[in-house]
């Protein structure tokens, strides 16, 4: 399946815009694919510290909001991460140029925010696991205006 463009879902740009592609989504969960160089901005001497795991996540994330708002014809919006509830690192820092895996899968959500399970990896070697929470702000459309 083709997807849409990465830019076109999320609202990062620049050096602030960590992945490259979705490569699968459904209504649950989201694949997304980040294939660092040495332009990442988080790159020093070739590896990249596995903290940077927990944007790849919130950025993948995103993109899964994103999608959700393209399949109702919505531009994307801002949100943020409010909390990483439990993250494990496997390995201290990961290498420039490798194929990075990110699996999401929304474990909790409501209109605004919600809960999401996500493994990051390369091929088999899982670099980090865990469970991020996110909040979407509402915008002055979400609701409507209360009687005078």
């Amino acid at each position: 399946m083709n997807f849409p463009s990465i830019e076109s879902i999320l609202p990062h740009r620049g050096a602030a815009l960590l992945i490259n592609a979705v490569t699968e989504f459904d209504e649950e969960h989201i694949t997304t694919r980040s294939h660092p160089g040495d332009d990442f901005p988080y790159a020093r001497e070739g590896r990249i510290p596995s903290v940077v795991c927990i944007e790849l996540i919130a950025q993948s994330v995103a993109a899964f909001v994103g999608m959700l708002h393209r399949m109702k014809n919505e531009p994307p919006r801002i949100g943020y991460l409010i909390g990483t509830p439990r993250m494990k690192f496997h390995c201290e820092d990961f290498a420039v140029g490798s194929r990075v895996t990110v699996q999401a899968t929304c474990v909790l959500r409501n209109e605004n925010a919600g809960t999401f399970s996500a493994t990051v990896s390369i091929g088999e070697q899982t670099l980090a696991e865990g469970s991020v929470t996110v909040l979407e702000p509402p915008t002055a459309n979400d609701s409507e205006p209360a009687d005078p």
